[in-house]
């Protein structure tokens, strides 16, 4: 594509105006470390927009297309594109690629594993289809699609051949009235057959009615497709179709909570399937009025299959909000903003590179919400982790949310709950306080604190405490999904709950003094039936007579520890955390 494409000379330097006169010159940027070398995330850069597509080119590399324009989430006339040829090393960003008219907006590009051509859906007025021609010399004339396409609720996938005619069926997901329905061509574009039924989840009572959004669709081994959908339900819901796309089965919860936000749902070459959604709760207690799910856009999740989707590995933080803790979320108020609209890509070489982060009011690489980073798709595979809080809060959620939304924005102003202190024996090394502070502008003045590790179904937590004098009451607990530090809720819905009273006593024969340290371990064999399966309390090695029950069983494993102080009223001192281990099985 690098030399293939042509490009009109005066669009190019009208489009280069444009860009100087927008503040976004056209430049290049270079990874601080070779791809190779890459495991855990990295962060590359901030992309410009929070529209447009991500796509490994498997012959030219690494593209982002795009589009600038008011409201940021996708129009303009003019699409260009970030660039990568040395897998996401260096990048050279914004290269002008075509001009698709006045109102265009919201493209959506994937390129044909069959043809090699690239094909782009967007919508002006109607929905268009361009699509590269000649082995990509150039772009074809635009057909209309009887359908519009949007970034953020459409998507479309080209499916296995079929042996008695030798085609492969272009099937598109798009929005509709009240939900989702599919078109299909047989045709390569040229004709549609659809509307297919209508897709879509029931409402939620007092919550953003979303019946259906960001479809993504997979055909699975057996020749069923697959299609997970947002919606304002407390998970992502599924359909299947045994025909093609023609019809679709009843909707249902899936096993993937996420509540109205995109999920990104691909095949790998190699077969097997990753996906990455917001695997989080609202803030309970938020209204429609009060923009619940925005109360949940912090931090964003892998996970990939092996066996065709029937079970998942991962359930990993990926990307945190850069300004999850800040008091003002903004400098500049933005409508919508935080860890949504992702998108990714795996390269050649198996890395994965993942754009996400909306910023209605914010266009250009200074974005206070948009990140760009690259990782191992190894890293999913871990089966342990661990902190010292020596990289301070960054893979830590520690806020508090206002009871207000922060102006005239959809979010709500953040504050610290569990901080980061001195340790109070070893020099230059921080530990980790929870309490309860006054303060009346908040939902939950207890503090709490959320460290995610790979998913398990069997593991063990190690983690080192102190109760300072005091105390006056907190709790460790598990749990299959993000809630917000503070919120009860996330205990509440949690599998395995460990209470650490006032008074210290956790059962007849064991009582935590304060000022000393104890080495904590929880170990559960099991999260989905309660009759078997239960979590064994180490106290300095010695086995507590009573185990944890399994409060709410879970079929994915365990993948949150959550610490959260249970004062009812002012605890200043609280306890400690001094590090944390999870080894999964």
């Amino acid at each position: 594509m690098r030399d293939h494409l042509k490009i009109n000379k005066i669009l190019g330097f009208v489009f280069g105006m444009f860009l100087c006169l927008a503040g976004l010159h056209p430049q290049d940027l270079r990874l601080p470390i070779r791809p190779s070398d890459v495991y855990a995330p990295v962060f590359l850069y901030v992309p410009v927009t929070n529209g447009g597509s991500l796509f490994t080119d498997p012959e030219d590399g690494i593209h982002f297309f795009y589009r600038i324009g008011p409201g940021n989430e996708g129009s303009g006339s003019f699409v260009y594109e970030d660039v990568s040829y040395d897998g996401g090393e260096s990048w050279h960003l914004s290269q002008l690629l075509l001009d698709t008219g006045k109102g265009s907006r919201s493209e959506i590009t994937k390129v044909n594993p069959y043809s090699g051509e690239i094909y782009m859906m967007y919508t002006r007025g109607d929905g268009r289809l361009t699509r590269t021609q000649n082995k990509r010399s150039i772009w074809s004339e635009e057909k209309r699609l009887p359908f519009h396409v949007t970034f953020t609720s459409g998507s479309f996938i080209w499916l296995r051949e079929e042996e008695s005619t030798g085609f492969h069926r272009l099937l598109a997901a798009v929005p509709a009235e009240g939900g989702v329905v599919s078109y299909y061509s047989d045709d390569d574009g040229q004709t549609w057959n659809g509307p297919s039924n209508l897709v879509a989840a029931p409402d939620f009572p007092g919550r953003w009615d979303n019946p259906a959004g960001s479809p993504q669709m997979i055909e699975l081994d057996n020749g069923k497709i697959w299609m997970l959908t947002r919606n304002s339900q407390d998970h992502l819901w599924e359909c299947f179709s045994d025909d093609w796309g023609k019809t679709w089965t009843e909707p249902r919860p899936s096993r993937f909570v996420g509540v109205f936000s995109n999920v990104q749902l691909q095949r790998l070459p190699d077969g097997r399937l990753l996906i990455m959604w917001l695997h989080s709760m609202p803030r309970t207690g938020v209204t429609r009025d009060g923009s619940f799910h925005n109360t949940a856009r912090d931090v964003l999740h892998a996970a990939i299959s092996e066996d065709d989707g029937r079970s998942w590995i991962g359930f990993r933080e990926v990307m945190l909000g850069k300004r999850r803790h800040e008091l003002v979320f903004s400098f500049l108020p933005a409508y919508d903003a935080g860890i949504h609209h992702q998108k990714f890509t795996v390269t050649r070489d198996n890395k994965v590179i993942v754009f996400s982060g909306q910023d209605d009011d914010a266009i250009g690489h200074e974005s206070l919400h948009r990140q760009a980073v690259i990782f191992d798709i190894g890293w999913l595979y871990e089966r342990s982790r661990s902190t010292d809080f020596s990289l301070g809060y960054e893979d830590l959620c520690v806020f508090k949310l206002s009871k207000e939304r922060y102006g005239v924005t959809n979010y709500y102003s953040r504050v610290l709950g569990a901080t980061l202190i001195e340790h109070p024996s070893r020099p230059y090394q921080k530990v980790l306080q929870l309490g309860r502070e006054k303060c009346d502008w908040v939902f939950n003045e207890q503090d709490g604190a959320c460290w995610n590790f790979p998913a398990g179904r069997e593991g063990r937590i190690n983690t080192r405490i102190m109760l300072r004098k005091n105390f006056k009451g907190g709790l460790i607990s598990l749990t299959h999904c993000f809630y917000n530090p503070s919120d009860n809720e996330g205990d509440a819905a949690a599998m395995y709950v460990f209470e650490i009273p006032e008074a210290g006593k956790i059962n007849v024969s064991t009582t935590l003094e304060t000022g000393r340290w104890y080495d904590i371990k929880l170990e559960w064999n099991g999260c989905s039936d309660e009759e078997i399966h239960s979590c064994r309390v180490f106290i300095d090695d010695v086995l507590q007579p009573e185990r944890l029950r399994l409060r709410n069983p879970t079929g994915d494993g365990l993948c949150y520890l959550r610490f959260r102080s249970t004062a009812e009223e002012e605890d200043l001192s609280g306890f400690l955390v001094e590090s944390i281990r999870a080894d999964i099985q």
